[in-house]
Formats: structure tokens, C-alpha cells, sequence
């Protein structure tokens, strides 16, 4: 008898603990958001997005957030990687060492022409005492947020304790590139965030500087101006690098690993064509009629049309005018 009591009261505190497990694993929830300012934009507009990571509805500000955003032929326009929190550090099991701009030997070089090469240096290391798949990839934008190329210079498995260094040349600067400071972005994932892919570690940048030789045009700078969102928040402002930047729907790929969870999600926005008013997918002078007919008023008087308020001042102005006559005879 005693010993069926003693046996019923190990069985007991065994539910138990299996209870609290369970609910603790179903309870606890690892939430990640991604959101743009406006579900449309055109093609001289930034997008905003924005995100937050909560677990239990509190905010997590130690995490590691992988954004790709794919552009309508499903090819990667831009990838990074941004953290939740101020003060985020290792260890990481994989972790890029060093990013260096440089020739095609690999010595730092930091000046590149429009329309030169440009080449990459990056050493990256396996902490861990296991192998791991690696794909890095590297992102260059503009001082004003704009990516111009992304591609994926390494994807192999590190062994343990490994460490390798890539050269990745020619990278060609465009023709048409804006001068002045420029950046790079250097990311270490399992796989691609769209595939379910987690980063590695913090991101590495570098900054470069496009010369004026050629056909460049200078440009605004603002990236790395950019603000450090709340804790437990994280943000990426995007640009369009040139008037040709495809048309149509762009994703957003997000996802975090916050062990031992993954969390992901996904957002849709539309890039348009802008200044066609009429609208029949180019821009003609049926479309600098319309804005011709608004100019000069604001809301209100008898000729406002809102869809020519291009720059979105309330007012239409010569700036207008000049939006529409700089996309002159651009179509879908």
C-alpha cells in the first residue's frame, strides 16, 4: 500500500513538472513585426520600415534582426542585418572579422570611379568546435539609402575553428553612379532570410568613396545619419538608386532567431511609376498638362488636384513641374 502511494505521489510531481514544461514552451511568444510607412511609393520616395521583436509582449533588445528585401524579378535588392537593442555582443559562432574595400590583390583601396571596379575583402572565422553552412552576402548603398548591388560572394561549410578570407573583384560601380561617400554591408547567414535563413552575428560596414570622374552626380547624405530606433525596435530607411529601378511589388523578408525561437514575417509594398497622372504607364505631356492645370494652387481653390501635388507640399509649384519633365518619357 505504501508503496502505491509513494508511486502515485512521484507520478503526480511528474504531471506536474511536465505541465509547467509544456507551458512554458506554448506560452511563451517570440513575436517579430515588419512594417512600411505606406503600402506605395514612387520611385522618388524612401520607404520606412519598421519592426518590433517582443517576447510575452515585452520587448526584446538583444536580438539579431535578418531583413532581405527582394525586388519584383524575385532578385535580392538590398540585405542586412539590424539589431534590436544598443549594446548587442557575442560570442557568435560565426563572425565576420573584417570588411576592407580594395584592389584586385587585395590591398585597401577606398577611391573607385563610376564606371571603374571596385573589390571586397572579407575574413571571416568559425568559432565553434562544429562546421556550419555560411552564405555571406554584401550590400552597397549610397550615402541617401539607395542600394546599387547586392550579390553573394561566399556560400560554402566552415570547418571547426576555420577561418578564410574572400577577395571579391570586379564589382562594378555604375556608369551613371552619385559621387561621394558610399557604403558596404558584409552579413553572415545559415541561409537566406527569405529562406528561412538566421544571421550569424552584428553586420560589418565600411565606407568607400565614389570620385567625381565620369558621369557621377553628388548626392544628399543621410545613411549614416540614420537614428537608432527604441529598444526592442529596429528600422531601415531604402531609396531607389536610378530612374529604372524595376516596377511593381517589392518584399520584405524578416526573421530573428532568439534562442531557443524563431520568429518571421513578411510585408508587400508597391513601387510606382511616378508622375503618370493620366494614367496610361508613361510619361508624356499629358501628364505635365494635368500638373500645368493645377499650378500655382493649394488645397482648397478651384483647380487643386492632389495626384499632382507630387513632392507632397501642399502647394503646386515649378517643383512639381520639374518632377514630372525629369521622368519625361518613362513607361511600364
Amino acid at each position: 500500500m505504501r508503496v502505491k502511494i509513494v508511486f502515485s505521489y512521484l507520478l503526480m510531481i511528474s504531471l506536474a513538472i511536465i505541465s509547467a514544461f509544456s507551458e512554458m514552451s506554448h506560452g511563451s511568444a517570440l513575436n517579430l513585426t515588419v512594417v512600411t510607412s505606406k503600402p506605395a511609393y514612387n520611385i522618388l520616395e524612401k520607404v520606412l520600415i519598421t519592426g518590433n521583436l517582443t517576447l510575452d509582449g515585452s520587448p526584446v533588445s538583444d536580438a539579431l534582426v535578418a531583413v532581405e528585401i527582394d525586388n519584383p524579378k524575385n532578385e535580392i535588392f538590398a540585405i542586412r542585418t539590424l539589431g534590436t537593442g544598443f549594446n548587442i555582443t557575442g560570442p557568435w559562432n560565426v563572425e565576420i572579422l573584417e570588411l576592407i574595400p580594395c584592389d584586385s590583390t587585395g590591398k585597401p583601396k577606398y577611391i573607385f570611379p563610376p564606371g571603374g571596379n571596385a573589390g571586397f575583402k572579407i575574413t571571416v572565422k568559425n568559432n565553434m568546435a562544429n562546421s556550419y553552412n555560411v552564405i555571406i552576402t554584401l550590400s552597397l548603398f549610397y550615402a541617401n539609402s539607395a542600394p546599387f548591388a547586392t550579390f553573394i560572394p561566399f556560400t560554402a561549410s566552415l570547418d571547426p575553428g576555420q577561418t578564410i578570407t574572400i577577395i571579391n573583384w570586379p564589382v562594378p560601380i555604375p556608369s551613371n553612379a552619385v559621387v561621394g561617400e558610399a557604403m558596404v554591408f558584409a552579413n553572415a547567414y545559415d541561409k537566406l532570410p527569405k529562406e528561412g535563413g538566421f544571421p550569424y552575428c552584428l553586420e560589418k560596414s565600411a565606407i568607400f568613396n565614389i570620385t567625381s570622374g565620369g558621369s557621377g552626380s553628388s548626392i544628399d547624405k543621410d545613411l549614416a545619419a540614420e537614428e537608432k530606433p527604441p529598444e526592442g525596435s529596429y528600422s531601415l530607411t531604402i531609396a531607389f538608386p536610378s530612374l529604372t529601378t524595376p516596377l511593381g511589388n517589392y518584399t520584405i523578408y524578416a526573421l530573428t532567431y532568439h534562442s531557443p525561437q524563431v520568429a518571421s514575417n513578411k510585408i508587400t509594398f508597391e513601387l510606382e511609376l511616378t508622375g503618370d497622372l493620366y494614367p496610361d504607364g508613361k510619361i508624356d505631356m499629358r501628364d505635365i498638362a494635368i500638373v500645368a492645370k493645377a499650378f500655382g494652387t493649394v488645397p482648397g481653390q478651384p483647380n487643386w488636384n492632389p495626384k499632382a501635388d507630387l513632392n507632397s507640399d501642399n502647394k503646386i509649384d515649378m517643383k512639381d513641374i520639374a518632377i514630372v519633365a525629369k521622368l519625361f518619357g518613362m513607361h511600364e
